[in-house]
């Protein structure tokens, strides 16, 4: 039987290999056989260029075989025969050759090297030709690397150069200097530009820039041919709200109000207390628009366990630079029941478990997590020294209440805001068939950065 499968097999593989696979290539046009990237300069990974070629080969299975491709060859140029059509869908159609897609990898290999910081870089075509297939390759002429010869700054908003000035004396560190993170003698990368944008777009969104995005910074580079140094100006341009408006400031906005509403679909108000949600948000009303504190605000109410999504949106006063929050909150369902079965085989001794959850998550309406878990459990005991065929059992009562905040007179509103610490405590109790008992409570606070925990253990 082996036999037959390994001969059908080796059939079917001859079937597909001495089929003809450019019977589908028109007169004076080639297929496609491979296309490589290859660069005598080891400085740079090939492979990440990869995906700026626009035209490549068919596709192989095992990098060896293009079985998809010698599928499709099988079918025959009758295209109303069902059996051709079939072939052809699960097989694929043979890569022609295309001068113009080869022209626009050619374009993006070299601004991709561009953008790597090899400025003079350039990109060759080299084919090779083989009846009617045609074997292509990109052949990279790097270059010497460009570096910063000297980086200037134009910041054309004055309050924006203020905010920027005033942070950068602020940081402790070089590297959280958002305005020289570009140094004289550093490689020329796109890239490291870009980063240089992201991070001032960052610092400009937490001092109250609701409207700044990174596309206000732009670059201007002076090069000359055979020079490795490149002098570099970073412009920062005035607020445009679009291509008619006129030129100004950026507007800084300052948060005017904080509303919390319920989920429209929900209906009835936040079953949670003020205090509560207060004590979650990080936005401050009369303070600046602070992007860092948004994000704050929505990691806080995504630990809560009563709340099921946040959505928060600002509006604008109209003719002004205030801002008003909107925090939509959807809860949960406070209660729920859960019922878990279980089976257990232990050396032989087949027993059976079960147990009965009960969990709120709003408990006293401040997100406090309380639940019940009654567990009973049973194994039949045979043969075992000690037990004298006796059965075991088992009984326990788990209860556990956790307070979403933790209160010390030494810790700051903000520093409680930020770390959203909690308190549990847990109380349990196991009964098993020799009548001893274990009572345990236990308490347990923390954050995600680390936890204690203080536990009371009484068996009697």
């Amino acid at each position: 039987m082996k036999i037959k499968y390994i001969l059908f097999l080796t059939s079917f593989v001859c079937i597909l290999f001495s089929c003809n696979s450019t019977k589908f290539v028109p007169d004076s046009h080639y297929l496609l056989e491979s296309v490589k990237i290859k660069s005598e300069d080891k400085a740079i990974d090939v492979s990440t260029l990869e995906p700026y070629i626009r035209q490549k080969a068919n596709s192989k299975w095992f990098s060896l075989f293009k079985i998809p491709m010698n599928t499709y060859a099988l079918s025959g140029l009758d295209s109303t025969k069902w059996i051709n059509r079939t072939l052809r869908r699960i097989g694929e159609k043979p890569v022609i050759f295309d001068s113009l897609q080869a022209r626009l990898s050619i374009i993006n290999l070299r601004q991709a090297l561009h953008n790597q910081g090899y400025l003079h870089a350039d990109v060759q075509l080299d084919t090779k030709k083989k009846g009617k297939k045609i074997a292509v390759v990109y052949t990279l002429l790097l270059g010497e690397p460009s570096f910063i010869k000297s980086i200037k700054y134009d910041i054309q908003d004055s309050v924006i150069r203020n905010v920027l000035y005033n942070y950068s004396r602020t940081v402790t560190k070089p590297k959280d200097n958002v305005v020289e993170v570009l140094k004289e003698g550093d490689k020329l990368t796109v890239s490291q530009l870009d980063e240089q944008r992201k991070r001032i777009t960052n610092v400009l969104l937490d001092s109250g820039y609701y409207r700044f995005h990174k596309d206000f910074i732009q670059y201007s580079a002076d090069s000359t041919y055979n020079d490795k140094g490149v002098n570099v100006v970073m412009h920062l341009l005035k607020y445009k709200a679009n291509d008619n408006a006129p030129v100004t400031l950026h507007p800084r906005y300052t948060v005017r109000s904080i509303n919390y509403v319920d989920d429209a679909n929900a209906g009835g108000r936040i079953k949670l207390r003020r205090s509560v949600l207060e004590r979650s948000t990080a936005i401050r009303s009369g303070s600046y628009f602070n992007s860092s504190q948004l994000q704050r605000t929505y990691s806080n109410f995504a630990k809560m366990q009563a709340v099921k999504y946040t959505n928060i949106s600002f509006r604008e006063a109209p003719d002004s630079t205030l801002l008003d929050c909107d925090i939509q909150l959807s809860t949960n369902k406070p209660s729920t029941i859960s019922f878990q079965p279980e089976g257990t085989n232990t050396a032989g001794d087949l027993g059976a478990a079960a147990s009965l959850t009960y969990e709120n998550r709003n408990l006293f309406h401040g997100s406090e997590l309380f639940s019940i878990e009654l567990r009973g459990a049973f194994e039949a005991i045979t043969g075992l020294e000690g037990y004298k065929d006796k059965d075991f059992e088992e009984y326990s009562v788990e209860s556990k209440l956790q307070f979403p905040r933790f209160y010390c007179t030494f810790l700051s509103k903000s520093f409680r805001r930020k770390k959203q610490r909690f308190v549990r405590t847990v109380l349990s109790w196991i009964c098993k068939t020799d009548r001893n008992s274990t009572v345990v409570f236990s308490q347990r606070h923390g954050d995600t950065g680390g936890q204690s925990r203080n536990i009371i253990r009484v068996t009697g």
